[in-house]
């Protein structure tokens, strides 16, 4: 073997081998869910002697700047960071309001509780509409939501209620899995703050 073919034989093996660490060293993706708030005593359902009402959740309007697969950290008020290997497992808007719905199905007597629009000829008393206006946060630091929302009567087609939330949960650790926790709880404090109004509904029109 000559000397050039030497050379292009121990290029050649370099190169590939060059090829395998580089896509060996990639970093797998990472992917997050929220989680609904626990059921505890305090926070079950109704007492029986509580009324039960039917409520639909929805629709849940989302900002585009966090409609995406990449979980969004905030640098500063003006910059955000979209992490390239944590990922939600699926779409915001899918999860959010199914999480909304799980946290009030644990703080009322809902029944039944569904997501809008409602399949069906279901009956509903209530209807909630949340537009969120910010969903983000900084690792180790807090995670921020910041909502408004409104109770419905779908019965007599009328706006009973229309507030903001403005909620924060601080974010126990560095990693993103600390994020999505510390997000997961400012949804459920959303969840009560609508669980409470939609009681403070029921309340009055008892008296």
């Amino acid at each position: 073997m000559d000397r050039l073919s030497s050379r292009l034989i121990g290029f050649t093996v370099i190169s590939v081998l060059l090829i395998v660490g580089g896509c060996g060293g990639t970093p797998a993706s990472r992917f997050y869910v929220l989680s609904p708030m626990p059921s505890s005593e305090d926070t079950m359902r109704a007492e029986m002697s509580e009324s039960c009402v039917a409520i639909s959740v929805g629709p849940v309007i989302m900002p585009d700047y966090i409609d995406r697969p990449q979980i969004v950290t905030r640098i500063s008020e003006n910059r955000l960071r979209l992490a390239e290997f944590d990922q939600w497992a699926e779409p915001l808007g899918d999860s959010f309001p199914r999480i909304l719905m799980e946290n009030l199905s644990t703080l009322l007597c809902a029944e039944p509780i569904t997501l809008y629009p409602s399949r069906g000829p279901i009956s509903i008393d209530y209807r909630v509409e949340v537009e969120v206006i910010r969903l983000d946060g900084r690792l180790g630091e807090q995670a921020s939501l910041v909502a408004r929302w409104i109770i419905l009567d779908e019965r007599e087609t009328k706006v009973l209620l229309t507030r903001k939330s403005n909620l924060n949960a601080p974010v126990q650790g560095g990693d993103y899995e600390a994020l999505v926790s510390a997000q997961s709880q400012t949804i459920a404090a959303l969840s009560r703050d609508i669980a409470e109004a939609i009681k403070a509904i029921l309340n009055q029109k008892s008296k």
